[in-house]
């Protein structure tokens, strides 16, 4: 007689493994694509933070006084300055001016952020925000 032993898994244990991962997977996924989103717009975020911080200093070391646009998702420095388009940040019209001593007219800027439908603002104050 000769004996056989069974080595390997059933088709059930397969299928039962299968939607474990099935399932993990579905719960996770959005997650981590929602995680994306807000990452995206958290980096245009300092990115806009960074760019006001670049006129104000441009303005106070040339003792020139520069006036910012925001419009739909463009950020333009009118005098003498660059555009810079933004992919998941959005801008109600607003426009500023930075004085020869780096400082703003402004007092907040507004935007809003994919995905929100919610409008957030940027601090122009002591606390150095931008």
């Amino acid at each position: 007689m000769t004996s056989t032993s069974d080595h390997g898994f059933t088709l059930i244990e397969l299928l039962v493994v299968m939607a474990i991962a099935a399932l993990g997977i579905s719960l996770v996924t959005p997650n981590m694509i929602r995680s994306y989103e807000n990452f995206k717009v958290t980096v245009e975020e300092r990115r806009l933070s960074d760019l006001l911080s670049d006129v104000r200093m441009k303005a106070f070391f040339r003792d020139t006084a520069y006036t910012v646009k925001l419009d739909r998702n463009v950020f333009l420095v009118k005098d003498g300055g660059g555009q810079v388009d933004f992919a998941y940040i959005t801008f109600p019209p607003q426009e500023y001016t930075v004085n020869g001593h780096g400082f703003a007219d402004l007092r907040q800027i507004r935007y809003l952020a994919a995905g929100s439908s919610d409008a957030k603002t940027m601090e122009n104050g002591s606390d150095g925000v931008w």
